[in-house]
């Protein structure tokens, strides 16, 4: 499994009351085996919205987002051939910012989206998705970081991206995935550390892979003569 993520955010108007900010995300997922040839995915997505300091400890934020995604190879429609499965994806989301003290972050994100499919409607979803992230540092030698979200499954495959707490995608074609990740190092000197982590995951599948389930016959009883 290959996944690659570039990333780049702007913002205007700084520390200010308001401020404006723009962010364009690009995400790949690859695999090398054929047997994941369908899960390959790859998206783009813009996003704009506006930025509210209500004070030094806490900021609100709205935005929109469009995405335009596709899965190169959804669909085999002959041996060694496959045709694509486009989608769009629109959200609306609300996040805040608070930082109750020097030792506690958190972030939260609710959003309302919708997401279409072409080709493999039942990856089709409509509802409410969202994050929360809660950074701890009780001392100056133990940091902790929790993460709680529910979105598609492609969203949640990047979710440890950038974090330094698990580093790596996890692939996931699912149409709703909801995951807990608990991450905490402990600097036990100034240059050894130690990292554990933790991660629970419920998903909802759908069939995108073409496999079909045979049907279950029940074994009818022997004629008496």
């Amino acid at each position: 499994e290959t996944a690659k993520e570039f990333l780049a955010r702007a913002q205007y108007g700084g520390q200010s009351i308001l401020a404006l900010e723009a962010e364009y995300a690009h995400r790949s997922i690859d695999y090398t085996a054929t047997a994941f040839t369908t899960q390959e995915n790859s998206s783009d997505s813009i996003r704009g919205g506006v930025l509210y300091n209500v004070s030094g400890a806490l900021r609100l934020g709205a935005g929109v987002r469009y995405t335009d995604g596709k899965f190169p190879r959804a669909v085999q429609v002959a041996p060694g051939v496959f045709t694509e499965d486009k989608y769009t994806r629109r959200d609306l989301d609300l996040t805040a910012r608070w930082v109750p003290s020097g030792a506690s972050i958190l972030n939260a994100r609710l959003s309302y989206g919708k997401q279409e499919n072409e080709a493999l409607t039942n990856r089709d979803f409509s509802g409410t998705t969202g994050m929360v992230r809660w950074e701890w540092q009780p001392t100056g030698k133990l940091r902790f970081d929790t993460r709680l979200s529910r979105d598609t499954g492609f969203e949640t495959s990047f979710l440890a991206f950038g974090t330094g707490a698990g580093g790596t995608a996890v692939g996931d074609t699912s149409r709703l995935t909801t995951a807990l990740q608990i991450g905490a190092i402990w600097d036990v000197t100034s240059k050894i550390a130690i990292d554990f982590d933790g991660r629970y995951t419920r998903r909802s599948l759908v069939n995108t892979g073409g496999i079909t389930i045979a049907p279950h016959f029940k074994k009818r009883p022997a004629p008496t003569l």
